[in-house]
């Protein structure tokens, strides 16, 4: 992931008009920076982050071309963002996005409606890989030594709020059963 995030960033550089060296120094900046680095263990989120200029470039396309077409990518992205499996880094990548089209589009609603569009049709490409997973389970075989599963609402809270739970190893509490797991997991 770290390679296609290079290749990504620096296609999207090349397409806003920069130089050869710039555009790989800048793909090697975004694809080997000391967030993305640091969180290669943690699987939902680099793989999440690593979409984002591919969306970024679709936008300034969008803008250039005053066309539309080009938002399958914001699509594609965001769908591939959001089955990374952190809802979390999908819910920033949303707003970077949002954010993003807004300043660049200025005062073309067109293209800034139409980035909403393609953020809420990526939903709909992501449940194309998710639905199977929901349909599995319901064929489950329920093990008693398993459990019950998460039956707290609090845990859920986790997924739309990063950090939720204060996972400072001073609070000796430790962080609650489960919450490393990733949306995307079953679509792995």
């Amino acid at each position: 992931h770290l390679w296609f995030a290079f290749v990504l960033c620096y296609l999207w550089f090349r397409d806003r008009g920069l130089e050869k060296l710039a555009s790989i120094l800048g793909g090697g900046v975004y694809a080997f920076s000391g967030y993305m680095v640091s969180q290669c263990s943690h699987v939902g989120l680099a793989t999440g982050i690593t979409w984002t200029p591919l969306a970024l470039w679709g936008i300034d396309q969008a803008v250039a071309g005053r066309d539309w077409r080009p938002l399958w990518k914001v699509a594609a992205a965001s769908a591939l963002c959001f089955l990374a499996g952190y809802t979390p880094s999908w819910l920033v990548f949303c707003f970077v996005t949002a954010i993003y089209a807004l300043v660049r589009a200025g005062c073309n609603w067109r293209v800034i409606l139409a980035t909403a569009g393609a953020l809420f049709f990526s939903l709909a490409l992501a449940a194309a890989q998710l639905l199977p997973a929901i349909d599995a389970y319901s064929m489950k075989n329920f093990e008693p030594h398993f459990g019950n599963g998460i039956q707290e609402c609090e845990f859920y809270l986790s997924y739309i709020m990063p950090n939720y739970f204060d996972l400072n190893r001073g609070m000796g509490w430790g962080s609650p059963a489960g919450i490393h797991m990733y949306l995307g997991a079953a679509a792995r």
